[in-house]
């Protein structure tokens, strides 16, 4: 799932389908990216996407988030935390 405002998206990797909050586009996940700074994105705790997502592994390309116990997180620039 996709939370942006792109509605569909086809690809070679298969179709992504946006969805109306990150809330719902993490949850269930195995792996989540973040690949811009939107303050939307800010306001997510560690302690909610570990609740949320099926195998919490963030990719943080912004630097967004600290890791934390029980996650797999990968801030670019910090390595594994």
């Amino acid at each position: 799932m996709v939370y942006s405002n792109v509605f569909s998206l086809a690809t070679k990797a298969g179709a992504f389908a946006s969805v109306g909050s990150v809330e719902e586009a993490l949850s269930g996940a195995e792996c989540a990216v973040f690949l811009v700074d939107h303050d939307v994105f800010r306001g997510i705790s560690v302690e909610t996407m570990k609740g949320l997502m099926a195998s919490p592994v963030v990719v943080d390309g912004k630097n967004l988030f600290a890791g934390g116990e029980g996650i797999v997180y990968l801030g670019i620039g910090k390595g594994l935390v």
